[in-house]
C-alpha cells in the first residue's frame, strides 16, 4: 500500500517523517479531512481562537500531490456599543 506524508504548516512547518499508508487518493483525502478535524478540535479544546494552517501531502517520491488550507477565527463581539 502506498505511503503518503502529511506536512503541517501552522507557523512552523512540521514535516511528517513516518507517513500514513492509504489505499488510494480517496484515502488520502479522507485522512486529510480527519487531520483537519483533529487540528480544529485541538484548537478549540485548548481555548485558542485562531488556527491558520496548510497541509501538504507528499507521495513516496517526495512530490507534493495535494494541498489543503484551513482557518478558524473566533472573537467576542461587544453588542453593548450598538445603538438601541
Amino acid at each position: 500500500m502506498p505511503r503518503y506524508y502529511f506536512d503541517v504548516q501552522n507557523g512552523d512547518m512540521v514535516c511528517d517523517d513516518r507517513g500514513t499508508e492509504c489505499p488510494d487518493l480517496n484515502g488520502v483525502k479522507r485522512h486529510m479531512k480527519e487531520l483537519i478535524a483533529s487540528l480544529i478540535w485541538n484548537t478549540i479544546q485548548s481555548h485558542r481562537d485562531q488556527l491558520v494552517c496548510r497541509i501538504l501531502v507528499r507521495d513516496q517520491n517526495g512530490n507534493v500531490i495535494y494541498m489543503s488550507a484551513v482557518s478558524y477565527n473566533g472573537a467576542w463581539v461587544d453588542f453593548s456599543t450598538r445603538a438601541a
